[in-house]
């Protein structure tokens, strides 16, 4: 949620590349239709490495979005890595998702059993660390520094 620019970002995970919708905050009808704001094409896909592990090819399919307390970062968070985009002061969410994201790298699931399924990260309220967790029983709970 982008509560500064009065909108809700929804980021499709099966389209390649992923496309990025935006729907009003406060909508002013009963019904709203997602708008197509951008074509997210700054997420690596799959390594020839990534291909030979299990599920491989999904590995760069984003699970989770969320925008920075302060509105000026986004992070995507995908079955490999989590992507850190910033957003130049004033600047729109389609020229952040634009440039080349910070690279935010996360242990394989097959070395962090409780990591194996990422589906949800999110910024802590101050907005300085990540908060990463897996799906299922069990799953681990982790706090992500990136600088």
């Amino acid at each position: 949620m982008d509560a500064a620019g009065g909108k809700i970002l929804v980021l499709s995970k099966r389209d390649n590349p992923p496309l990025l919708y935006a729907l009003p905050l406060s909508p002013k009808k009963d019904h709203v239709l997602a708008k197509k704001i951008a074509s997210v094409q700054q997420i690596p896909p799959p390594t020839t490495e990534d291909h030979r592990q299990k599920h491989g090819l999904y590995r760069s399919q984003p699970t989770a979005l969320d925008i920075s307390p302060d509105g000026c970062r986004a992070v995507v968070l995908t079955y490999k890595h989590a992507y850190l985009f910033k957003r130049p002061s004033r600047g729109s969410w389609v020229a952040a998702f634009s440039e080349q994201p910070l690279t935010i790298p996360l242990p394989l699931p097959e070395n962090f059993p409780d990591l194996r399924q990422r589906e949800a990260i999110c910024f802590t309220p101050d907005g300085n660390s990540l908060i990463v967790t897996s799906e299922g029983r069990g799953a681990g709970i982790y706090v992500l520094n990136p600088r």
